[in-house]
């Protein structure tokens, strides 16, 4: 896949339902509660009022918790994605 997101999204891969981080388990039966995916690609970030560049926090290769409500699921290449902008990303997992 070759897809570069622009400004502040993100382009996630969505976690099975039930995942498994250390000690903690994160359930997300209904599509209604937060979810975990792998960041596999970002944007290059936004730009503030002075016309500066501010990278994001979000890094390709982090994990990644959001309200899936909030990301825009779209499909490349038979598999589907989520595209995100970083401000509706709750955390990062670290593992």
């Amino acid at each position: 896949m070759n897809f570069k997101p622009t400004y502040d999204n993100l382009l996630i891969k969505e976690r099975p339902a039930v995942t498994q981080i250390g000690s903690i388990t994160i359930s997300t039966n209904t599509k209604e509660k937060h979810v975990l995916g792998d960041v596999l690609e970002v944007g290059p970030g936004m730009y503030n009022e002075a016309g500066v560049m501010l990278p994001l926090m979000v890094k390709k290769g982090d994990v990644v918790l959001f309200p899936h409500l909030l990301a825009k699921e779209t499909k490349f290449e038979g598999k589907t994605y989520l595209i995100l902008k970083e401000s509706d990303v709750i955390g990062i997992v670290e593992e």
